[in-house]
């Protein structure tokens, strides 16, 4: 039977709970039957679909199929590849995915895709999401009413130096949201207009860069997140409308490239932070923790946190525990993203007894999103310790573009 046959079973069962008049459905081979439903129904059956299956509603007779037409927009989330002459393809990341998991309610659809940078280049100046549309497999009965590119990322690109600088000029900076400068040279080729136009959500630069880089974008981006600024030095001259940082270090020796010095920065709301102890001793408490992030930022809202416990040393990942305790008592929103156990034993049994005691103290902290903690070993991120994902990227992004991200920056450019 097909889904969407199914679907409209269970919504007509649910009318029929609510002593309305009963609608029932039964599948013919590869055909709809001509009937007529009544029009509360509609959306309660585009909520049981997915955008894929709105072709299956080509079989209901004319009166009731326009009930069911559907537009929707795609946001293309880009990752400049290398060029084809090299072996580089476009691709569509798991275009089939979303349109089978995103409700058919929805309005937008979020398209990840890998996009060779001769191609790329190849586009006319702000012109990339409509040939990237072009491209896209489109389900019957459904219309996409519009398209762009709200965000891009490099992955192994190589290319030239013109390919480059065009391939980033194909993207409409109007509705660009996020550049993630994972190749150090979309730097230096970064488009005028870009520069000019765009008002960025977030801005993700790689690579340890002077604030004087980040004014010339004549609207400020909402949030930054940098691997290897020191913010101690960076805050003091931190642009009014970024209200969004990350990610901060917090060790067993407290937080890294810290200092007491700090004049308070009150535009900033969230904060990205990742938490490790290692195998050392924690010297802090939660206390002085917050104590500390509070001074810098009195008006914080949320945390976005990743959380790395180690096997055997109790003491410390209590203090983790505690701290997000704290974080939450003092009205700030905790969002969780990798919480993962290291050092792991040999037995697997006393892994996995580790991992269910540390779920159990998790999940009776009031107020705290559950996330189900994992084993984490050297193969994890190419043998690097630090979270797949940066916590700053989990507060103002989507999980596809969060992934898209994630996979160019554990690849190596070359």
């Amino acid at each position: 039977m097909p889904h969407a046959t199914r679907c409209l079973d269970v919504a007509a069962s649910k009318r029929r709970r609510g002593n309305a008049p009963s609608v029932v459905l039964k599948p013919a081979a590869r055909a709809w039957p001509m009937l007529t439903l009544p029009g509360d129904l509609h959306e309660l059956i585009l909520q049981c679909l997915a955008v894929s299956d709105i072709g299956e509603l080509s079989g209901l007779q004319q009166q009731s199929r326009h009930a069911f037409k559907r537009s929707y927009k795609v946001h293309f989330f880009a990752t400049f590849c290398k060029p084809i002459r090299l072996g580089g393809q476009l691709q569509m990341r798991a275009a089939r995915s979303s349109l089978q998991t995103t409700q058919a309610t929805s309005e937008i659809v979020n398209i990840g895709v890998d996009v060779p940078l001769d191609w790329a280049a190849k586009v006319p100046q702000r012109e990339l999401a409509g040939s990237l549309l072009a491209a896209l497999p489109l389900p019957k009965s459904a219309v996409w009413s519009a398209a762009i590119v709200m965000g891009f990322t490099f992955s192994k690109p190589r290319g030239t130096a013109k390919e480059f600088q065009n391939s980033m000029a194909s993207v409409d900076p109007q509705f660009l949201e996020v550049v993630s400068a994972t190749d150090h040279r979309a730097i230096h080729h970064m488009p005028t207009h870009i520069f000019n136009q765009s008002r960025l959500n977030l801005l993700h630069l790689p690579c340890e860069l002077d604030l004087p880089w980040v004014q010339k974008f004549r609207n400020k981006p909402e949030a930054l997140y940098a691997e290897f600024w020191e913010w101690a030095d960076v805050l003091p001259s931190l642009p009014a409308e970024v209200e969004t940082i990350g990610d901060l270090h917090l060790d067993a020796n407290g937080l890294d490239d810290w200092n007491e010095g700090i004049l308070p920065v009150k535009t900033v709301r969230q904060l990205g932070l990742n938490v490790r102890t290692s195998r050392d001793q924690v010297t802090w408490t939660p206390a002085d923790v917050l104590r500390r992030v509070l001074a810098t930022f009195p008006n914080l809202k949320r945390v976005g946190t990743n959380l790395e416990f180690t096997y055997g040393h109790d003491s410390a990942n209590e203090n983790i525990l505690l701290l997000i305790q704290a974080f939450i008592a003092a009205g700030i929103e905790v969002v969780l993203g990798e919480v993962v156990l290291v050092k792991l034993p040999s037995s697997s049994k006393r892994r996995n007894a580790s991992l269910d005691n540390l779920a159990k103290q998790l999940g009776a902290i009031d107020g705290c999103p559950f996330v189900k903690p994992r084993a984490k070993t050297m193969k994890d991120n190419n043998g690097y310790l630090q979270p797949r994902v940066p916590a700053a990227l989990m507060l103002r992004l989507t999980p596809v573009m969060q992934n898209v991200i994630a996979d160019s920056m554990w690849k190596s450019v070359w």
